[in-house]
């Protein structure tokens, strides 16, 4: 957190200290207004935080700080709105931006937890003197080895802890997630319209990425390279039969990725590699194989983020490559503090640069990283 965050939330914060017990952010949607029913159900004083990050077409932005606003007033609870959308811009945006240029995988839900939402919320409880912070996240806070962990989410569809892997282990010591125990969302969507609380508008859920319209990433990172006068260049797709032919921008691929490569085989093609050209004459390069060659047996991570001690971390961890994916059977070999190579027990498909490699040990976030 910068000192400029931090003096523009103490302006914001004015006269309001030792007043809660809990900062709780708000969102407008399903998963912060039942923990927000949650703590008032337990008598906690609340203040809800909603962060303005962004701007788009729709106004969803300004949207969701209305709703959030009504239901604040519903519950007769204190509400903020905080805007940071230059922060916002800066750690997340571009940081998404970037990744693509580079020919990697961003995941900027992990990133925003870390360094912006569970920071701002954390910054916010230590100006006013606030003992926790509080998410809709469907996670929850546990012990390993007397050390503060992330314990998964009941809800199998929801399930977040994968998303929270990256964030500051001090954070631990502050944050509530009363969702923890809830195991269907869609039966507390029906009863929170059943009691007036939201209607069935209100209560729908909010796209993967939020600065996002409608999905088009590509979009997007367009917007960025004009915005910088940055010059687009196309890139040399290499086939396996050794055949090189013209393709798209490097932010039109992802490794893994299968649809939409624009490329005749007599077998289905997946992107098996991105190699960013530094020189800015040459053109960067999009790898192709097929399924049986995508497959690897370990994969490095970087950025190592761990909420327990390394000589702690079990020889037997579960590995998420991806939020979509299932955990897999891995071993950890810490090579120095900020590198470390996961090792599968069997073969996997190959693991985006850029995304986050979560380690789990049973029911249990230890920590993570970025795929190398």
């Amino acid at each position: 957190m910068t000192k400029k965050i931090e003096e523009n939330l103490r302006k914001q914060l004015n006269e309001l200290k030792n007043k809660y017990d809990v900062i709780l952010g708000m969102s407008g949607g399903v998963d912060s207004t039942y923990s927000l029913m949650q703590l008032i159900d337990k008598k906690k004083k609340v203040l809800g935080i909603y962060l303005d990050l962004f701007e788009d077409d729709k106004k969803t932005s300004d949207e969701n700080a209305k709703k959030a606003q009504k239901l604040a007033n519903k519950f007769n609870i204190d509400f903020l709105v905080i805007h940071e959308k230059e922060y916002f811009k800066e750690k997340v945006q571009e940081y998404f931006a970037k990744t693509y240029l580079e020919g990697k995988t961003p995941n900027p839900c992990s990133i925003c937890n870390r360094d912006v939402k569970m920071a701002i919320l954390f910054e916010i409880s230590n100006i006013l003197n606030v003992k926790h912070i509080a998410t809709g996240h469907y996670a929850g806070i546990a012990k390993f080895n007397d050390h503060l962990v992330i314990k998964r989410g009941k809800e199998p569809r929801k399930e977040q802890s994968y998303f929270l892997a990256l964030i500051d282990k001090e954070f631990l010591k502050k944050i509530i997630f009363p969702m923890q125990d809830v195991e269907d969302k869609e039966k507390i969507r029906a009863k929170l319209i059943k009691q007036n609380i939201m209607d069935l508008e209100s209560s729908s859920d909010s796209q993967d990425i939020c600065f996002i319209q409608n999905g088009k990433h590509i979009e997007f990172v367009e917007k960025y390279l004009k915005e910088k006068e940055i010059d687009k260049k196309n890139t040399n797709i290499f086939l396996p039969n050794g055949k090189i032919t013209n393709g798209k921008y490097i932010f039109s691929y992802t490794i893994g990725q299968r649809k939409g490569i624009g490329v005749s085989y007599d077998k289905p093609l997946y992107v098996k590699d991105i190699i960013k050209n530094e020189n800015n004459n040459g053109k960067d390069k999009i790898i192709l194989d097929t399924k049986e060659n995508m497959y690897e047996e370990f994969v490095y991570i970087e950025d190592i983020n761990l909420f327990i001690p390394e000589k702690e971390i079990p020889e037997n961890i579960k590995a998420k490559l991806r939020y979509s994916k299932t955990e897999i059977d891995a071993k950890i070999k810490f090579i120095n503090k900020d590198l470390a190579k996961i090792i599968f027990e069997k073969k996997q498909i190959k693991g985006a640069k850029g995304q986050i490699a979560a380690i789990y040990f049973e029911n249990l976030l230890l920590g993570g990283g970025i795929i190398k």
